[in-house]
């Protein structure tokens, strides 16, 4: 290859010349008539490279072809795109890797590669790529082999659609999804049933038999999951509910507070006394303490401290001991929510151990007597506090489905920026970009296989398979 820098570009000749060819149409060997030229764009570090290539052209001496002449193709280009498949490569994977907006591409490729392909082509060459994934042969296979029994379910909407994800927390993986969207009529998407037999249905086709399945309280998972499955309820979903009741209780204490008195029109004087601290404001505006854990109000009080921002005037942790001393109601409602955390805190207790606690809550008349905490101690009534503690049997189950929230969240944030992936293949394919990633980061790890294992059990640990 010889090559002409220059201080402003570098061109370089490349020579493809093999003397026969088979003809893409009929198969039978061709030979080489004359010799044409492709002029391509490949990415460079330096200054603006481009690439002349000078091909064979080859004549068929089938006579029932309807091909006469034909340029060889290239392997490091496409036909009729003036940029190699390099330059394509680091344009779609700016797109599927960095997240990055469609409209921001020919900016960055520009300024790092040298390359200034326009919107429109970025988006047909990620559509191009994306395209040509099949799952059911290039991950479906590999997924189910690396399987660890844990799966994390959870749905995401976006817009008219609503994604539904099973994950695999311990090896970091997506395994299925299902896009549906919704019916003509209906204001927004809504979880229901069918959708949920139609991704179920595609697991079972992979051949994914989850040994515990990790949801949140959506009713829909109730009576709708496999009888067979053993289900785990995610500990920050549960939390978050009775949460809510707990503020119910803060506001309807709040409420029973007498008013503080009124000032009279006008101008205050200058003798007149400060006026009355308003409490019912006070515990409105730190009401999150009462739910909020003693290490994140320490955390949030240091770094407001040295950051020295303008909301710190008194440590909260101090606001919240005042709160709790001056009202009972409240100490008892703050007591509340840290016994209510000590449930599930613990992991080397036994779950008797835990029930026995539950019971001891549901007992205690302070709790017993304030409708809004016993609404709260219902979220765990019935088998929900079983489900909630399936984490005590194994080493390695995680408490929440967050791994799948997170994928979810993910999703949503890429949608922020992609506003041309609003279509239903258009997802999909992004997608399935998404799923392939995940596999090739996983494999150039090399990470070993995580399996769910119970207590008292050996490490189970295997090597990555290498599944085409």
């Amino acid at each position: 290859m010889d090559s002409i820098h220059h201080s402003f570009f570098t061109v370089k000749y490349l020579e493809v010349l093999p003397a026969t060819y088979p003809c893409p149409d009929c198969g039978r060997l061709a030979k080489r008539n004359s010799k044409g030229e492709r002029t391509l764009v490949e990415p460079s570090l330096d200054v603006p490279t481009f690439l002349i290539v000078r091909m064979s052209v080859c004549q068929c001496q089938n006579p029932d072809c309807a091909r006469k002449f034909f340029r060889i193709p290239l392997p490091f280009a496409i036909p009729r795109v003036r940029y190699t498949d390099h330059a394509r490569g680091l344009c779609v994977s700016s797109v599927v890797r960095d997240g990055m907006p469609f409209s921001r591409v020919p900016d960055r490729v520009g300024e790092d590669f040298h390359l200034y392909p326009s919107r429109s082509t970025v988006w047909e060459w990620h559509q191009e790529e994306t395209e040509s994934i099949d799952l059911s042969h290039s991950y479906e296979p590999w997924v189910k082999a690396i399987f660890s029994g844990v799966l994390c379910i959870d749905e995401v909407y976006d817009g008219p659609f609503c994604l539904i994800l099973s994950t695999d927390p311990l090896n970091d993986v997506t395994v299925a999804y299902t896009l549906e969207r919704k019916s003509a009529g209906a204001q927004r998407p809504g979880m229901n049933q069918a959708w949920l037999d139609r991704h179920l249905e595609k697991l079972a086709q992979m051949g994914i038999k989850p040994d515990e399945v990790i949801r949140d309280g959506a009713p829909v998972y109730d009576n709708g999951l496999p009888e067979d499955w053993d289900q785990a309820r995610c500990n920050f979903h549960i939390i978050q509910d009775m949460t809510k009741d707990v503020l119910q209780a803060v506001n309807a204490y709040r409420k029973t507070l007498p008013d503080p008195p009124k000032r009279p029109k006008g101008r205050p004087k200058a003798d007149a006394p400060p006026p009355t601290p308003n409490v019912k404001t006070e515990i409105w505006h730190h009401r999150y303490l009462f739910v909020s854990r003693d290490e994140t109000i320490q955390e949030k009080d240091r770094i407001c401290k040295h950051e020295a921002h303008s909301c710190f005037e008194k440590p909260e942790g101090d606001i919240l001991q005042n709160l709790c001393a001056a009202h009972p109601a409240l100490q008892t409602v703050r007591q509340f929510m840290e016994e209510t955390w000590g449930l599930f805190d613990d992991k080397e207790a036994c779950f008797d151990a835990i029930q026995a606690r539950y019971d001891t809550l549901c007992d205690t008349p302070a709790y017993r007597d304030n409708p809004h905490l016993r609404d709260a101690l219902q979220k765990l009534s019935g088998d929900t506090l079983k489900k909630a503690c399936r984490f005590l049997e194994y080493e390695n189950l995680p408490r929440t489905n967050n791994h799948a929230e997170h994928e979810a969240r993910s999703f949503r944030k890429r949608q922020k920026g992609h506003y041309k992936l609003r279509r239903a293949h258009t997802i999909d394919r992004a997608l399935k970009a998404e799923m392939m990633r995940q596999k090739a980061r996983k494999e150039a790890r090399e990470d070993g296989i995580m399996r769910l294992k119970r207590k008292g059990e050996a490490s189970h640990q295997t090597q990555l398979p290498k599944v085409a």
